[in-house]
C-alpha cells in the first residue's frame, strides 16, 4: 500500500529543483502535486552524450538532498523519470566524431542523441544508488528509473533555420521528474512476539502489558504463567460461586434428601433403567429417570436428581443462591463451611464477584497468546500489524527512521487487572521476536533494560529500524 506525499512535503524535498539541459531553460516550470524536476547544473556540449567528471561532481551534490531524504524516510520510495527532449535541429554525433566533422556517419537521426543521454543517466543513477545500499547509506533502492524521449513539434530546415534560436533551445533539454511517495509494505504483515521462555525463573500472574510502537496500542500482551492462570477462576481471588453455593445446599438438605432417595430407588431397583418410571410429587418429580438426569440405577445417582430437584423447587432456610445484586455479607460466610472461600469478598456484589471471574478466564485466551499451561511455563503474545496499524506507526513515529516499542505494565491497586493484584507489575522482561510476513526473522533478542516491581510506567522495550531489522550502529 503506497501512500503520496502531500504537495508540500514533495515540494519541500525538491525546492530548488529544476533542470538538467543543455543550456539555460526557461523559469515558471509549474510540477503536478508528485512530481518535481531536479537541476545538476551539468549542461551537455552540443552533440555530447556521455557524464563527465565534472557533472557527476555536481550531480552528487544535488543527489545528497534525495539522499538526505531517504535517510529520514526508510520506507519510502523514489520513482525517478528520465525524461529527455529533442527539437528537430540536426545533430552530430560528437563523442565519436569532431566538432567540424558532418560527414553522413556522424549524423544522429531523431531521439538518439536524447536517448543517449537518458541511457548515461539512467546506468549512473542505478550504480549511485547501488552503492548506498551495499554501503548501509540508504535501507532502500529508489525504484529503476524509466525513460521518456520528447521530440519537439518545430519545424527546423537545415542551412536555413538558427539552431540557437530560443523556440529550438527550450525543446532541447534532459531533466528528472522524481515523485516521492510513502510506503509502509515492509511493515504490512509483520508479526511481533513478546515472550516468557521456559527458565527464565518468571512465576506470576501480574505479567499483563499493552505493548507499544510509536506509541500506538497493539493490545494487550498477557504473559501470565501462574497460579490464577494454571487454574482460572477456581481459585481463592475467583471461587466459583456455581460450585460453592451448591455444596452449601446440599449440605443444608442432605439428611432430608436421602430419605427422599430411598423412597425413589427402593421400588425400581430390580427393573431394568429404561422401564424406570418416577413420580414424586412434593419435587415434582414425574417422568422417566432420563428426564431426571439418571444414567445408572444406583441409589447415589438418584440423590443427585433428589438434590438438583430439591434445590430448584423447594424454598429453605439456609438456601444460597445467586443474585448479581446481592451483596455477600459476614453473616452468609459463617453459615457454611462451604461458603468460608467468599471471606475475602464480604461487601462485594454476587455479580462483581463474578464478572471478575470471567474476566481472569477470558483474559488467558486473548487472541495471539501461546501458553504450554504450566506453572512458571512458556507465555508468548503475538500481534500482527495490518495495513492501517501500519500506517498509524509509520505516521506517529517521533524518530523517522526507528521502531520504538515500549510496555506499559496494566496490574495495579484498582482498575480492570486489580483482580491479579498481589504485590504489583512483574519485573522481567520478555524477549522479543519480530518476523516478517515470509517468514524471515527481523530481530530475535531479550533486551538489556530494567523494570520496576509495581511500577505502570511506559518503560522502553527495544528499538528497530522502520521495517523492524536489529539497527546495526
Amino acid at each position: 500500500m503506497k501512500i503520496q506525499l502531500k504537495e508540500e512535503q514533495i515540494k519541500k524535498l525538491m525546492k530548488g529543483y529544476k533542470f538538467l539541459s543543455e543550456q539555460a531553460q526557461p523559469t515558471g516550470f509549474d510540477p503536478t502535486v508528485k512530481t518535481e524536476s531536479i537541476n545538476f547544473n551539468a549542461v551537455w556540449e552540443a552533440g555530447k552524450y556521455k557524464l563527465t567528471s565534472t557533472q557527476i561532481t555536481r550531480m552528487k551534490s544535488e543527489l545528497d538532498k534525495v539522499v538526505t531524504f531517504l535517510k529520514a524516510n526508510p520506507t519510502a520510495k523514489l520513482n525517478i523519470e528520465i525524461e529527455a527532449g529533442e527539437s528537430r535541429v540536426t545533430n552530430f554525433d560528437r563523442e565519436k566524431c569532431g566538432t567540424s566533422d558532418f560527414k553522413p556517419e556522424c549524423k544522429l537521426n531523431p531521439g538518439v542523441l536524447s536517448n543517449n543521454r537518458a541511457k548515461a543517466l539512467y546506468d549512473f543513477l542505478l550504480k549511485y544508488f547501488k552503492q548506498l545500499k551495499d554501503n548501509n547509506v540508504i535501507a532502500t533502492l529508489p525504484n529503476k528509473p524509466t525513460t521518456k524521449t520528447v521530440i519537439g513539434t518545430t519545424p527546423y530546415t537545415q542551412g536555413k533555420d538558427k539552431p540557437s534560436d530560443p523556440k529550438y533551445i527550450k525543446e532541447q533539454y534532459v531533466k528528472l521528474n522524481i515523485s516521492a511517495s510513502a510506503t509502509y509494505d515492509c511493515l504490512i504483515g509483520l508479526d511481533i512476539k513478546v515472550a516468557y521462555e521456559r527458565g527464565s525463573g518468571h512465576v506470576c500472574d501480574e505479567a499483563i502489558f499493552a505493548l507499544k510502537v510509536n506509541g500506538v496500542t497493539l493490545g494487550v500482551a498477557n504473559l501470565n504463567n501462574g497460579t490464577l492462570d494454571v487454574n482460572g477462576s477456581n481459585t481463592r481471588l475467583t471461587p466459583d460461586l456455581e460450585k460453592i453455593f451448591r455444596k452449601h445446599n446440599i449440605s443444608v438438605i442432605n439428611t432430608e434428601t436421602i430419605e427422599i432417595a430411598r423412597e425413589i430407588y427402593l421400588p425400581l431397583r430390580t427393573k431394568p433403567i429404561g422401564e424406570w418410571t418416577i413420580n414424586y410429587e412434593p419435587l415434582k418429580m414425574k417422568g422417566k429417570a432420563d428426564d431426571f438426569g439418571i444414567t445408572h440405577a444406583t441409589l447415589n445417582d438418584v440423590r443427585k436428581a433428589v438434590n438438583t430437584q430439591y434445590i430448584k423447587v423447594m424454598d429453605f432456610k439456609g438456601k444460597m443462591v445467586y443474585n448479581p445484586e446481592t451483596v455477600i455479607t459476614k453473616k452468609m460466610v459463617n453459615q457454611s463451611q462451604y461458603l468460608s472461600p467468599l471471606e475475602n469478598f464480604v461487601g462485594m456484589k454476587m455479580g462483581t464477584l463474578v464478572e471478575r471471574s470471567k474476566f481472569v478466564d477470558s483474559i488467558r485466551n486473548v487472541e495471539g497468546r501461546e501458553s504450554d499451561k504450566q506453572s512458571g511455563g512458556y507465555r508468548a503474545q503475538t500481534f500482527r500489524l495490518d495495513t492501517e496499524k501500519a500506517k498509524e506507526i509509520v505516521n506517529k513515529a517521533s524518530i523517522k527512521n526507528r521502531l520504538i516499542f515500549t510496555l506499559v505494565p496494566l496490574v495495579d491497586k484498582t482498575g480492570p487487572y486489580s483482580v491479579f493484584y498481589k504485590r504489583g507489575s512483574h519485573t522481567e522482561v520478555p524477549k522479543v521476536t519480530i518476523t516478517g510476513k515470509e517468514g524471515e526473522v527481523r530481530y530475535n533478542e531479550q533486551p538489556n533494560v530494567k523494570a520496576l516491581r509495581g511500577s505502570t510506567e511506559e518503560t522502553l522495550l527495544t528499538q528497530t529500524d522502520l521495517c523492524g531489522n536489529k539497527i546495526v550502529e
